[in-house]
């Protein structure tokens, strides 16, 4: 009977796997074949049937920026359904399979939709079959073929019931926007936002993410899609607002581009946050800038990458501003007091600070309380009037990385790190927003840099590999029999996140593939990915997904033209710094576009823009928060990838 490979576990692991659904009927046939007791099995189903009864189903309708841990599980109903009659198997399937996709569990997802589709359905769950099968492909980002499965909206807007019209309007914004049919994004995403009361939270998510969707597009794009348009449409105002933006930066209330376009689209959608103001403008025009950067001393290398990419950026721009830029000093705080050049950049008629950048500079200038607006390159966390604070937190991935598996259900991680000062940081950063999403660390391993340490016993025991070769024993030893056995891994984990290197990645991937977890996502930080590295070394790291900035990761045509060509220059220019300190040169890029941009981010808080940093934009403490880019490694090379919100 043991003439076929087996995973072979006692009872509490059988259990388990019955309550983590995996193998059900497979385990269940174990543990009668195996220990002869069949009271196993009634105690097995007692501990996990639900004291609850049967539920209808119902798709919520979508609520801006959250990801809620579901209560009950997809077992729950899914155990109901197995006992419940014919009339009420359908809704119970849809609502497990609703509950695997919550949590990230796509191929139970697919078995009970499996399920329904076998099943005589109603015109609802027919409606609600459809919904759900398009969003288990979508979250997949199999967005063509979740695309195939909705009707048109004719359709739906006439016969569906409302819940289901704005399920339905949120896929295929996800949908389009996955696609990058960009016409198509505009239209999904104001066709959901006009199915909510303008007052609403969701209305103002839907037009945000549409804004999102544009912000990112470089200036010909954008030219390009609005010759297709009609002239006055709500589609066209969404472009021309977005190519003032790409092309203009400084849309506050006095600039006469934003008053043109006002009067020309009077009651526009985009008005509700145009209008939304939060605070007066930090400043108006700017004669004179001040520089304060570190240009000598211990971190004069990042100083004078800033300083170059303001430079660029300034010259690039001179061709064409020549009469409107404004006059920019140099203050070197590597050599002086910060808060002394602070001052002495006031009495010398600066009308904007940009820097200092190290903290301890930054906490200086806070502290003198100099008379003109500060623009600081680093954040210790407070504000005042015109105090405003840009900073390249590398944590910012790692709430990131966090708020990605929440939307996508993964709620069992384990986290790899290695014993740098960095991934201690990235961690605790990670773990605080992971915790306050419900989420749980189920293993954490510490990459050690200790040779006589073996990564491959570490991998090993972080999988349970070792239990499951254990437990083999244990069984053969019982039936005294040799037994044909394939071990296995762990099956809590829902995703692995990385930060560690890029050296200890490439190490750490295959290991994932040789113990069964190949098929596992793992997302990582920004420092997985060297520039340095060759496409053969990357190899190893093939399926990765991490965060980076778009000055890194993203191909010149996908960058707004500033950046792009201010990357060219800086590349020719000093080629082995502007993979070094890439990031410091697109700080210097964007803190130039700062200047006529952080008004009408700050006045309005809805809008943002598209920087070499990340997608930017103001907070309530006058922090710019960055939005960085997804990439993927994909046969050795980096692609930038759309990642659905």
């Amino acid at each position: 009977m043991w003439g076929h490979c087996v995973s072979v576990c006692n009872p509490a692991d059988c259990l388990y796997i019955v309550d983590d659904l995996k193998g059900l009927t497979y385990n269940i046939a174990m543990l009668r074949t195996t220990y002869r007791h069949i009271g196993w099995l009634a105690i097995g189903l007692s501990l996990l049937l639900p004291a609850c009864s049967p539920r209808s189903q119902h798709i919520e309708a979508p609520i801006a920026d959250t990801a809620v841990r579901p209560t009950v599980s997809g077992q729950s109903f899914w155990q109901q359904a197995l006992l419940a009659s014919d009339q009420q198997k359908a809704d119970l399937y849809l609502q497990a399979a609703s509950r695997f996709l919550a949590s990230g569990k796509f191929i139970w997802a697919k078995r009970a939709l499996d399920a329904v589709a076998v099943l005589p359905l109603t015109d609802n769950q027919e409606q609600a079959f459809s919904l759900l099968r398009a969003d288990s492909l979508l979250q997949q980002h199999r967005y063509a073929e979740a695309g195939h499965l909705l009707p048109n909206w004719s359709e739906v807007s006439s016969v569906w019931p409302k819940d289901q019209q704005l399920q339905w309007c949120h896929l295929q914004a996800q949908i389009a926007q996955g696609q990058a049919r960009l016409k198509e994004t505009v239209v999904a995403w104001q066709r959901l936002a006009d199915q909510y009361d303008p007052s609403s939270p969701n209305y103002q998510h839907a037009l945000a993410m549409l804004w999102r969707a544009l912000v990112v597009q470089p200036a010909p794009v954008l030219r390009q899609m609005r010759r297709s348009l009609i002239p006055g449409s709500v589609s066209a105002g969404w472009l021309d607002l977005a190519l003032l933006v790409a092309t203009q930066g400084d849309l506050n209330d006095n600039s006469t581009v934003l008053q043109a376009w006002l009067a020309r689209y009077p009651d526009h959608p985009a008005k509700t946050f145009l209008g939304r103001k939060k605070r007066s403008l930090p400043w108006r025009e700017v004669k004179k800038v001040a520089l304060l950067l570190p240009l000598s001393g211990r971190f004069s290398e990042q100083g004078q990458a800033i300083r170059r990419g303001f430079y660029a950026a300034y010259y690039a721009q001179e061709k064409k501003h020549a009469d409107s830029l404004p006059d920019v000093a140099l203050y070197d705080t590597g050599s002086a007091p910060a808060e002394s050049l602070a001052k002495q950049a006031a009495k010398e008629g600066a009308s904007l600070i940009i820097g200092p950048l190290l903290k301890k500079n930054v906490e200086a200038v806070y502290s003198a309380d100099v008379s003109i607006p500060v623009l600081a390159l680093n954040e210790i966390n407070k504000a005042r009037s015109s105090w405003y604070e840009f900073a390249l937190n590398p944590t910012i991935a790692a709430t990131m990385i966090a708020d990605r598996l929440a939307r996508e259900g993964r709620w069992h991680v384990a986290v790899i790190t290695d014993k740098t000062p960095w991934a201690q940081r990235m961690l605790d950063a990670f773990k605080k927003h992971w915790s306050d999403a419900n989420g749980v660390v189920v293993a954490h391993l510490l990459v050690s840099d200790d040779p006589s340490r073996s990564l491959s016993a570490s991998m090993k025991k972080l999988l349970q590999v070792s239990a499951s070769l254990k437990r083999e024993r244990q069984v053969a030893r019982k039936l005294h029999k040799k037994l044909r056995f394939v071990a296995s891994r762990r099956e809590d984990i829902d995703a692995f996140v990385l930060f560690t290197r890029q050296q200890d990645a490439q190490q750490i991937k295959p290991f994932l593939r040789y113990y069964f977890a190949g098929d596992v996502p793992v997302y990582a930080g920004p420092s997985v990915y060297d520039r340095h590295s060759s496409v053969a070394s990357n190899g190893d790291l093939n399926g990765i997904q991490f965060l980076s900035t778009p000055w890194q990761v993203m191909p010149n045509r996908l960058l707004p033209p500033l950046v792009a060509d201010v990357r060219k220059v800086i590349r020719k220019s000093w080629p082995s710094l502007a993979k070094k300190q890439a990031r410091f040169f697109a700080m210097g890029v964007d803190s130039f576009s700062l200047i006529t941009r952080l008004p009408w981010l700050a006045v309005m808080p809805d809008l943002s823009f598209f920087g070499g940093t990340g997608i930017l934009s103001v907070g309530d403490e006058q922090q710019i928060k960055r939005q960085l880019t997804w990439a993927q490694f994909s046969r050795g090379y980096v692609k930038p990838i759309h990642v659905a919100s």
